[in-house]
């Protein structure tokens, strides 16, 4: 009887175990496919306007990109503009759109 007890006390550390590391999995996983999928180079859209310019779209989560635990920071934001090097930036603050051209 005692082996009995001792084989079922094994049998759920071995299953609780099981569903840890499955628990753990599905997190990494999960983890890995937000990167990609939602990740911040998905915030930056081409679009071709008339006489062959080209149109960039930056998306920007405002007063957000100052948290660090985001993942998408002003330099980042930097980043892209000294990347691209557009001859016009729009900045949306607020309700008006403030317009830097400096390159």
């Amino acid at each position: 009887m005692v082996k009995h007890v001792h084989k079922n006390k094994k049998r759920q550390r071995i299953l609780i175990i099981g569903l840890i590391i499955m628990s753990m999995t599905v997190v990494v996983v999960l983890g890995l496919l937000w990167n990609k999928y939602l990740n911040k180079n998905t915030f930056l859209q081409r679009f071709e306007a008339s006489q062959n310019q080209d149109v960039y779209l930056l998306g920007t989560f405002h007063e957000t990109h100052f948290n660090k635990w985001v993942n998408y920071s002003m330099e980042d934001v930097l980043s892209v503009v000294e990347n691209v090097r557009p001859d016009v930036v729009l900045l949306r603050r607020e309700n008006d759109f403030l317009t830097i051209t400096a390159w």
